[in-house]
């Protein structure tokens, strides 16, 4: 039997942090008042996307500005000063500590946030741990969870919290289940296995080996 892998995204997966970033990028661009509607629906339309396409869109395409470059630099800049600090502020997701500590496999963190912010939040949680690997932008999380695959002969679950997720798990044809944890479910019309947060650990293991009976 090949072996499993399990694979966490970053924020809405392991920490409850997905809100606080959204609404720090709104805060950096907060000198330019007549364009907050523009700029929140962008947001929110893009949950999951690496933020540092979506500095250049909003400088680019929704603020119109001339010197773009300059631009991303400046706000990209407030942005990092100010969200590890944020995030050292909020809470676990509900019961991920203690999951990854009763699971014996292998485990990874996939996500779309920079390198340095994944390792500083993790040693900021003490998570560091429980992972063999730390992967994040600018890696691309369907090339990850692939190479993991094929390094290690192995199945792989991944967990995360948007549909750019789930797109990569589709790329890399892995198993997927969606956290759903507040607010509205993007998971709704797709039939995948979601939850809420981990603090029912049998039930996660019934989802997991029905996909392994599957398999």
């Amino acid at each position: 039997m090949k072996e499993l892998l399990l694979v966490f995204d970053k924020d809405g997966v392991i920490i409850d942090s997905e809100a606080t970033k959204l609404a720090l990028i709104e805060k950096v661009f907060s000198d330019y008042p007549s364009y907050t509607n523009a700029i929140h629906t962008y947001n929110y339309e893009t949950i999951g996307i690496p933020r540092a396409f979506k500095f250049q869109h909003i400088c680019k395409n929704i603020l119109g500005l001339k010197n773009v470059a300059e631009a991303i630099k400046k706000y990209a800049d407030e942005y990092t000063n100010r969200v590890n600090v944020e995030l050292r502020q909020v809470s676990l997701i509900p019961g991920i500590r203690s999951y990854l500590q009763l699971r014996a496999e292998r485990k990874f963190v996939c996500s779309a946030a920079p390198y340095d912010e994944v390792v500083q939040n993790m040693e900021d949680h003490k998570l560091t741990q429980y992972f063999e690997g730390l992967h994040a932008f600018p890696e691309k999380k369907a090339e990850v969870m692939l190479t993991l695959k094929k390094k290690h002969d192995a199945k792989i679950v991944f967990w995360g919290d948007t549909l750019a997720d789930y797109a990569a798990a589709q790329a890399a044809d892995v198993f997927f289940i969606g956290l759903s944890n507040a607010g509205e479910n993007p998971f709704s019309k797709l039939s995948i296995p979601c939850i809420s947060d981990f603090s029912k650990p049998d039930k996660i293991q019934g989802i997991i080996d029905n996909y392994l009976r599957k398999a």
